[in-house]
């Protein structure tokens, strides 16, 4: 004869195994999106940068050198890239977030041994 526990211990691990993936995939596409939405804002900077350095470059009334329009184009490539190797450890936060709910819970519980 089995135990019950041999019998039911499976099942709830099973059905949390389940909910823990359907995070986990919600997870995965939300830093998915967000990873790719940060490069995308990247690229369409870089696009930015060179069709308007171009214009300055190309009108003489601008006074803009190639040299001024390098050095633009740089510093906003290396704030970009700041701002994208920031952009992951954004979900560190979110999982700080429902850690502290937790622990916040057990502080605020009464403590039964106590009364």
């Amino acid at each position: 004869m089995e135990k019950i526990i041999d019998v039911v211990m499976p099942h709830i691990y099973t059905a949390n195994l389940g909910e823990a993936q359907s995070i986990g995939v919600k997870k995965a596409g939300a830093e998915s999106f967000s990873l790719g939405a940060i490069f995308g804002i990247v690229y369409v900077s870089y696009a930015i940068a060179f069709w308007y350095g171009t214009t300055l470059i190309v009108d003489p009334d601008e006074g803009f050198s190639v040299g001024h329009i390098i050095i633009t184009f740089f510093s906003v490539l290396v704030g970009c890239f700041s701002i994208a190797q920031a952009g992951p450890s954004m979900s560190e936060f979110s999982t700080a977030r429902g850690a502290a709910f937790a622990i916040w819970g057990t502080i605020d519980s009464v403590s039964r041994t106590l009364g």
